[in-house]
């Protein structure tokens, strides 16, 4: 419990303020609500128990670069470590909004190879990039509003190991890792009303 207290206090003081500002969508609830339901998609298992390791490599991670003392070494594998989590974290919303076309491409099919990129999740999850921004060039191509410059980085950074970012600033990371922070609670503010049927309905059950 104490580590997403922790997580919260450093969610509303690195990014709330960029969901406040007034050129940016407005939402029918508050960041409090979003971050609940953020921990509720992180903590939700299936029943198939296929095992996720997105608390631990996602939360887990953020939680150490949010509260610890860190060199730089700590910087860029925990840079690499968040990077690399936001397409499971995609593909489980997608699981639990859209079952049956995660479950639809999940199925093996003769001479056909299917799978849930992360590029096909940003197709399914369609309201997270209407102008499709994240195949722009470069970052500062890209319009602000609505949280372009975070679906950019989130989409193009994923692939950054340690060894390319070496170079890069403690500044440069922490831009990067702030915007992958907005990035994974801007899903779930567009996204809100299916994920809260969807727990509504696991409530009743």
């Amino acid at each position: 419990m104490e580590l997403w207290q922790d997580l919260k206090a450093k969610f509303i003081r690195e990014i709330k303020p960029r969901f406040e500002d007034i050129r940016q969508p407005k939402y029918n609830i508050t960041f409090d609500e979003a971050f609940t339901f953020f921990k509720q998609v992180i903590q939700f298992k299936f029943k198939d128990k296929l095992k996720s390791n997105l608390e631990e490599h996602l939360i887990g991670t953020l939680h150490k670069y949010l509260t610890q003392k860190n060199d730089h070494i700590d910087y860029l594998a925990q840079y690499t470590q968040i990077a690399t989590s936001f397409e499971p974290f995609l593909k489980k919303v997608i699981r639990i909004i859209e079952p049956k076309m995660y479950a639809d491409i999940q199925v093996k099919r003769p001479g056909k190879k299917m799978s849930l990129t992360l590029g096909k999740a940003f197709e399914i999850l369609d309201k997270l990039d209407k102008k499709e921004q994240r195949y722009l060039e470069n970052i500062y191509k890209v319009k602000d509003y609505p949280f372009g410059k975070e679906i950019w980085t989130v989409y193009n950074r994923r692939n950054e190991t340690a060894h390319t970012a070496r170079e890069w600033s403690k500044d440069q990371i922490h831009a990067d890792i702030t915007k992958m922070m907005t990035a994974l609670l801007f899903v779930v503010f567009e996204y809100k009303e299916e994920i809260s049927v969807f727990f509504a309905k696991e409530e009743g059950e």
